[in-house]
């Protein structure tokens, strides 16, 4: 008996409700300043920008942190794992020298019983295994990516700002407020 493969592409729109941050390499210098993580875009007029974009990763990262927050409650797990198990299922795992070696009869158990980590893939074991879901780049629709956005904006639309006018400055305190 053999299934049938099943592939979908979602393609979608996010609207931030707060101020979104995901950092350049900050060890880079030890500045108090961190921005925005930025790639250049060749605009059609030909000029080059920079502009913000959330990596697929962090994207995936956070898709896989939903998905354990609705597994935990089903499978009822919580205080059973051991921190490697609960690592793997929460953020990915971690590669380390095994004790034991994985076999892919070991991954393909795993992934039937958690299709988790079937779906987000995940490191165990000193074996990275590979997830179903490929996760793109995160792209703010903003006059300087209209066209390389997957589906174009709605016609009738105004054409949004440009991504200098998106960006701005925060600062933020490790102190306490009182």
């Amino acid at each position: 008996m053999t299934s049938e493969l099943i592939s979908a592409v979602w393609d979608f729109d996010i609207t931030a409700v707060s101020a979104i941050v995901h950092r350049d390499d900050a060890r880079l210098n030890s500045s108090t300043l961190t921005l925005f993580r930025r790639e250049k875009i060749l605009t059609p007029t030909g000029e080059v920008v920079l502009v913000p974009i959330i990596s697929g990763n962090a994207w995936r990262g956070i898709l896989r942190r939903m998905g354990e927050d609705l597994l935990a409650p089903v499978l009822d797990y919580a205080g059973q794992l051991s921190p490697a198990a609960a690592h793997l299922l929460r953020n990915g795992g971690f590669l380390r020298k095994p004790t034991t070696e994985m076999t892919g009869e070991d991954e393909r158990e795993l992934k039937a019983t958690l299709p988790l980590i079937g779906l987000f893939g995940g490191s165990a074991n000193g074996r990275v295994m590979s997830g179903k879901l490929l996760v793109s780049k995160v792209i703010p629709v903003c006059a300087d990516t209209l066209h390389i956005l997957p589906t174009a904006p709605p016609t009738g639309q105004p054409v949004p700002p440009t991504t200098t006018a998106i960006l701005g400055q925060e600062s933020f305190s490790h102190a306490t407020d009182t």
